[in-house]
């Protein structure tokens, strides 16, 4: 893997011409500009997303190339991303979730702060991003990433017709999800759409809204902040749950993707969905709209909960192309950037001053409630773990709800490595 990731062939390489503004570059000007990423927004609304904010990059750098190393190889490319920092060989920047996953890098020492770009654009003024947003890319009183977007993860989405006939015209919540589920089971059709071809989608979006919903959001702060037991009750609760809404799931649910399990509540193969609410996007593309799918938090009945997880984009030591990385992290941190990539995602941006008129319906209810007086606003589970547990976590769930697994809903061999990798959320 001697080549730099730029070189690949199989990335995507864009080259867009515009009018000469920007910050300039220190690489030679015979040369063309060049920007290298690593991004796993490679299909479908996400990709429109990506595309639309390089887009503003390309309007701000003309003839710049851009070139997205993970393009069409992203599971790959994921796995050997950390390789390449670590041999000197980083991209310009990559996607990285704010938080535990981030600071790891930064504890690493692979990534440069980028305090004089924060304080040009204003990040710390209150009006720019919420505090705990640049808490979530800053250490020891440094910023190192600019925030693009909130993600709410305990979300449920449910189809409104299926939902409807089953005799809940006012849609589910965490209290009647069971009640729910068995009207439509009773109707011979799928309750719960499921993806666990990623563990991912397990830990991070079902037991994500599971635990806050049924433990509360203060336990759930507490567990990850290493205050807690890795198997504490509320944990095996919370599994218990997860195992008894698999009586619910889609048959295919270890093969489905999680494109796969938007198309099932979009075509009405199942009811409802439990993944956080950037699937809106994809819901827009397959033809879907707020008409159609009805979209409720999962949070406890007397306590408002927003748990959010939030995508950064840091500028690595030793970036081969410096000043793009620059750019592109001015952009990315912007009010156009974000105004730009967000609608598509179906995701919220990061800045409370984007004007929220531009988001669908849904996002902008996300949007105020992210503000909202008396809302609990906490990281979820990809912001609050390191990589250690997660991976170890999702390998263990994903076997969890898999009915060929020997250890299909057992909860004891879940919490006994929840247990083991408990020490690591405190490292």
């Amino acid at each position: 893997m001697g080549l730099r990731m730029g070189k690949l062939s199989s990335s995507l390489s864009l080259a867009l011409v515009a009018a000469a503004v920007g910050c300039g570059s220190s690489d030679d000007e015979t040369q063309p500009k060049q920007l290298e990423i690593y991004s796993w927004l490679t299909s479908g609304s996400e990709k429109a997303a990506l595309d639309a904010l390089l887009a503003k990059v390309s309007e701000a750098q003309p003839g710049i190339q851009i070139t997205n190393a993970a393009q069409d190889r992203s599971d790959i490319a994921q796995k050997e991303l950390p390789d390449h920092i670590r041999a000197g060989n980083p991209p310009d920047s990559f996607q990285v979730v704010g938080g535990a996953p981030l600071k790891e890098w930064i504890r690493q020492g692979a990534l440069e702060p980028i305090d004089s770009l924060a304080a040009a654009q204003n990040w710390n003024s209150g009006t720019a991003f919420p505090p705990g947003v640049l808490d979530s890319v800053s250490k020891d009183g440094k910023i190192y990433a600019a925030p693009l977007n909130l993600e709410r993860g305990n979300t449920l989405f449910y189809n409104k017709a299926m939902v409807t006939a089953a005799g809940f015209a006012d849609g589910p919540t965490f209290e009647n999800f069971f009640m729910v589920a068995d009207a439509i089971k009773a109707q011979g059709k799928t309750a719960l759409s499921v993806s666990a071809a990623g563990g991912w989608t397990i830990t991070a979006a079902l037991f994500d809204s599971i635990l806050p919903a049924q433990a509360g959001p203060d336990f759930q702060k507490q567990y990850f902040l290493g205050q807690s037991t890795g198997d504490a009750q509320q944990m095996r609760d919370a599994l218990t749950t997860l195992g008894t809404m698999m009586d619910y799931a889609n048959a295919d649910r270890m093969s489905a993707l999680w494109t796969d399990a938007v198309k099932k509540v979009c075509s009405g193969d199942a009811a409802m969905l439990l993944l956080p609410d950037f699937v809106k996007g994809e819901f827009k593309t397959d033809g879907c709209d707020e008409t159609m799918v009805g979209y409720v938090p999962m949070q406890p009945a007397a306590t408002p909960t927003f748990i959010y997880v939030g995508m950064t984009w840091p500028l690595p030591v030793g970036a081969p192309h410096r000043d793009m990385g620059l750019e592109f992290l001015r952009i990315t941190g912007s009010a156009e950037g974000q105004a730009a990539f967000n609608p598509l995602k179906g995701s919220i941006p990061a800045r409370i001053d984007v004007d929220p008129s531009s988001l669908d319906p849904i996002s902008q209810i996300t949007f105020r409630d992210f503000s909202a007086t008396g809302e609990v606003v906490q990281l979820g589970y990809p912001g609050a773990t390191p990589s250690a547990f997660q991976e170890a976590a999702a390998t263990a769930m994903k076997d969890f709800v898999d009915p060929s697994n020997a250890n299909f809903k057992n909860v004891d061999i879940v919490l006994s490595v929840l247990r083991t990798q408990y020490v690591t959320l405190t490292q």
